[in-house]
């Protein structure tokens, strides 16, 4: 059975895959973004992207307390920002995009839709080569018009443990803002 929406994460399109993404799929605290995420759903594997951003969220132990001591978070921020400071690897992009073309292509032609979002990174990462270079090469080869997508998020709304990956408690955060755009484009559970 193919899912009605594949909601697909574009920030990383150029990186190598992540086998440990996958490591959430059966995370018993996902059970509630099912309902609104098909992509979720055990019969939707692997489509499962965001999982590891909600591991320990929504409908589990939100009084966790996940605070980074503000040193080792800025020393970790400042590791990124330089780290941004490169373009990717052309091959890496180049193989990205056709890896991405060929598997949406495949999926669209057996009417399943495609939407494309970013989860936010640190609002300093956004004006750093490796960002503009990996956006301006995914916005020439997947019009928005052929493959939706879901506007940015306020990068400002959610605190960062290391400048690329959102802290706990703004997973939370992000997950209602997720899912209410889903809404407005009429994306249903």
């Amino acid at each position: 059975k193919k899912p009605k929406y594949l909601l697909v994460e574009s920030n990383f399109y150029y990186s190598k895959p992540d086998k440990t993404v996958s490591e959430g799929v059966f995370n018993p605290f996902i059970m509630p973004l099912r309902k609104w995420l098909p992509s979720f759903r055990e019969e939707n594997q692997p489509a499962n992207l965001l999982i590891p951003l909600f591991k320990n969220g929504i409908g589990g132990n939100n009084n966790t307390s996940e605070k980074i001591d503000i040193t080792i978070q800025n020393s970790l921020l400042k590791q990124r920002i330089t780290e941004y400071q490169t373009v990717p690897d052309s091959n890496m992009m180049t193989k990205g995009i056709e890896r991405l073309k060929t598997d949406l292509a495949e999926l669209r032609s057996q009417g399943v839709k495609v939407i494309l979002f970013e989860i936010p990174v640190n609002c300093k990462l956004y004006n750093t080569p490796k960002y503009l270079v990996a956006e301006k090469r995914l916005n020439q080869e997947f019009h928005v018009e052929k493959y939706p997508r879901l506007p940015l998020s306020d990068c400002s709304a959610y605190e960062y443990a290391d400048g690329e990956h959102i802290s706990f408690q703004s997973a939370v955060t992000f997950a209602d803002w997720f899912v209410g755009e889903l809404k407005k484009m009429g994306v249903k559970p």
